[in-house]
């Protein structure tokens, strides 16, 4: 984008005082347009120095990363990733580009894009905008000295994990990938004779893919 800022909160005491709170908002603006999107980032007080990060792409309810940890879910284990000694942070997927065919341009993707008529069938689609959102929180890591920016994994599952392998190939700063079942489109075999299929993805989740894909 033209100009990146971030809106930090003050860091706040956490998990009975094994971590620091801090919730970011991604602010990005593009000519006379403007975007935003949260993250949560959880830090462990124990730890001396910055602290490598875990970057979840939540492709679930935003209940599964509750910063306020009245709701804990085993798909983002925050409590365990704190105690080991790491950082632990989400985005939420839909905030970049929601994942329905008919409205997956209304996040991001409408920053940059001004027609509202036929793509190219190059254009980036649903996945490319959650991998385009991890990069945009790596340039915030880069800024928080809390943070060890060298150290940071970006992780999904299912749709987000082909999302996170793409954040992984086209930002060289992502020190590790962490691709959980990421199937067709993902690090799965695109042609092959079992499983989920080129054609089924193509079809049923248009929204996720350039349209070249298919071919």
């Amino acid at each position: 984008p033209d100009r990146l800022m971030f809106e930090v909160s003050e860091g706040e005491r956490a998990m009975d005082g094994a971590a620091t709170l801090k919730r970011i908002v991604i602010i990005s603006r593009q000519n006379d347009r403007e975007h935003r999107f949260d993250m949560t980032l959880f830090l462990p007080t124990a730890r001396g120095g910055p602290a490598p990060v875990f970057l979840l792409l939540n492709n679930r309810p935003v209940s599964n990363t509750d910063p306020t940890r009245r709701e804990r879910s085993d798909f983002w284990p925050a409590e365990q990733v704190i105690a080991r000694g790491y950082a632990i942070a989400a985005i939420q997927v839909s905030d970049l580009a929601p994942d329905d065919k008919e409205r997956y341009r209304d996040g991001v993707i409408r920053l940059f894009e001004d027609h509202a008529g036929v793509r190219p069938d190059t254009a980036w689609a649903a996945l490319a905008a959650w991998a385009w959102g991890a990069s945009r929180a790596m340039d915030y890591f880069e800024t928080d000295p809390a943070v060890d920016a060298r150290r940071v994994a970006v992780v999904g599952h299912s749709r987000g994990g082909k999302a996170a392998l793409w954040a992984g190939a086209e930002d060289e700063r992502f020190a590790l990938v962490v691709s959980n079942e990421s199937g067709e489109g993902g690090a799965a075999l695109t042609r092959r004779h079992l499983g989920e299929k080129l054609a089924r993805i193509t079809d049923e989740f248009p929204q996720w893919l350039a349209g070249k894909y298919k071919s």
